[in-house]
């Protein structure tokens, strides 16, 4: 393909860009972004029911209890 733009005179510049690869601050590992499709659970539909569960819950260390849900049992 780069010898027919070539010849026809249409190339413009050939070249080879690096980019840098991103890398997690914590383990060094390399980072992949690309585009998934991804689902969600509207949980404002049964916040109601969540709060009521959390309270049958035996939560350990027991401070996790509110502040697992915090800002939810308010609102």
């Amino acid at each position: 393909m780069l010898d027919n733009l070539r010849e026809r005179g249409l190339l413009f510049k050939v070249g080879t860009v690096r980019h840098t690869y991103p890398f997690c601050w914590r383990c060094n590992s390399p980072l992949v972004y690309y585009a998934k499709q991804s689902w969600y659970i509207r949980t404002t539909a049964v916040k109601g029911e969540l709060i009521e569960g959390n309270k049958e819950i035996n939560w350990y260390p027991e401070h996790v209890k509110e502040g697992a849900f915090r800002g939810l049992a308010g609102t």
